[in-house]
Parts: C-alpha cells; sequence; structure tokens
C-alpha cells in the first residue's frame, strides 16, 4: 500500500486496462497518482519530448489526442457543456 503524496493518508490501487498503469487514488483527498515504476527518468523524458511533433498535421499525435479526449474526457462531460483544460505546455 502506498502513501499519499499530499495528505500522507493509505491509498487504493487502480489499474488502468487501457493504459496499462497503476495508479493510486487517495480516499481522503482524492489525490491520483501513478506508480513510481511508471515514471521514466529525466534523461529518458527529455530524449522522448525532443521527438514531440505536436501538430494537427500530426497524424499520430491527432489519433493519441483523440484516444485521450474519448477515454479520459467525454466519460465524465455528461451534459456538461464546460472543460477545464490544465497542464502544461
Amino acid at each position: 500500500m502506498k502513501l499519499c503524496k499530499i495528505c500522507q493518508k493509505p491509498t487504493k490501487s487502480l489499474y488502468d486496462d487501457t493504459l496499462e498503469i497503476v495508479f493510486h487514488y487517495c480516499p481522503k483527498c482524492d489525490f491520483i497518482f501513478k506508480n513510481s515504476s511508471y515514471i521514466i527518468s529525466q534523461k529518458a523524458e527529455k530524449k522522448q519530448y525532443k521527438k514531440h511533433n505536436n501538430t494537427l498535421k500530426n497524424k499520430g499525435y491527432v489519433e493519441f489526442l483523440q484516444k485521450f479526449i474519448d477515454n479520459a474526457v467525454n466519460p465524465y462531460l455528461k451534459n456538461s457543456q464546460n472543460l477545464l483544460d490544465y497542464g502544461c505546455g
């Protein structure tokens, strides 16, 4: 069992079949974080980042983004037409 990185309370492990990644959910503060075994090194992250070509002309990027929207955004919108996109970049 992992402790929450925010409030230090016990978390529940969740396996995401789509991403094939284990996340940890804190029922106390609702924080969700990726299991550390799925976090790549800074060097590997930078190498991957340099490959980015995030434009609408990049078919792979558009497909990736559409898959993310379909799986991680649309199921939670329900009847709402409002969405806050919070991230870096």
